[in-house]
């Protein structure tokens, strides 16, 4: 009875435990990892965090992040008919991305403007499907050792309407209904080399709760960019599957951490990279946009990188 009581027990506890080792910190150390996404990896101050807890909790591993996500982008292909201009998807420069890059991890968090801001339907939901899932048979062909999906996190808009037309100006009452649905699909995801990890929940559970106390919270206060807190959460959605945790309740954690040199030092290095690199890479968002030369800002991100060394390893 013991023997098939632990046998038991081991396979109830062996997803959770094969879910808790699928990434690790050092599945990132020494490896080249580029992020995509759109406005909110564009913005990027959720990469800023999760690089610098990695740099500060891990001092003797090396992490070399490249976040070019881009404004507007969608993996679906899909637009509006009232936005300002055609949304770029990223298949017209994730050749590009890839090639430029050369990554060993590639980390991407689309879907908040797949579904364009339309109640669910099923020729929107098969267009984020499968745009995800060419992102990940490109980048499997190409040698990428892992990719990693984040799901789109929370749209918390309050100007909404329930009659068409729909769109970012105008978006359906109950759109955050479509980017959890884009969360279950990307968390239900089992294929090899490849990891989903759900951030929208995480995202709605801390907005949820701060609300029994604040009704009027919110982590984006135009409802789809989030505010710092916001960036602040995403982020830890990520660390939480690496095993790095908040030491305390995130309003305060966000006070320490931002008031850290390293981290200044860190979003330097972030944003710099981010700045150099989409341009050399090129891209169309209305006009296009294309650099020559990605020298100079590898000069500065390198010489960043030798303070951030220097600080996180100070006794």
């Amino acid at each position: 009875m013991k023997r098939l009581s632990s046998t038991l027990l081991f396979l109830l506890l062996a997803p959770c435990l094969l879910a808790s080792t699928a990434l690790k910190p050092e599945d990132l150390a020494g490896k080249r990892v580029v992020f995509l996404g759109d406005s909110i990896t564009h913005q990027g101050t959720w990469v800023s965090f999760l690089q610098y807890y990695l740099l500060r909790e891990k001092p003797g591993l090396e992490f070399d992040f490249i976040s070019v996500g881009l404004a507007s982008e969608t993996a679906s292909g899909l637009t509006e008919e009232d936005h300002p201009f055609p949304r770029p998807c990223i298949h017209t420069r994730l050749d590009k991305v890839l090639a430029a890059t050369k990554p060993d991890v590639l980390i991407a968090c689309y879907g908040m403007n797949d579904g364009i801001y339309h109640p669910a339907g099923p020729e929107r939901e098969r267009a984020y499907h499968k745009g995800i899932m060419k992102l990940v048979d490109k980048a499997k062909a190409v040698g990428v050792g892992k990719v990693i999906l984040l799901s789109p996190g929370t749209f918390e808009g309050k100007n909404t309407v329930t009659e068409g037309p729909y769109g970012y100006k105008r978006p359906h009452a109950e759109y955050d209904n479509v980017l959890a649905g884009y969360a279950k699909w990307i968390r239900s995801l089992n294929l090899p080399g490849v990891i989903g990890i759900d951030i929208h929940t995480p995202m709605s559970s801390y907005a949820n709760e701060k609300r029994e106390t604040n009704p009027d919270f919110v982590l984006a206060k135009d409802g789809v960019h989030p505010q710092p807190i916001g960036h602040f959460v995403m982020a830890h959605g990520v660390l939480s599957q690496l095993g790095i945790k908040a030491r305390n309740d995130h309003e305060s954690e966000l006070k320490i951490v931002t008031a850290d040199p390293l981290y200044k030092l860190t979003n330097d290095h972030r944003t710099i990279r981010s700045k150099g690199w989409l341009p050399y890479i090129g891209y169309t968002r209305g006009k296009t946009f294309k650099t020559d030369s990605i020298e100079e800002t590898e000069e500065k991100a390198a010489a960043l990188m030798t303070q951030i060394n220097h600080r996180r390893r100070m006794p």
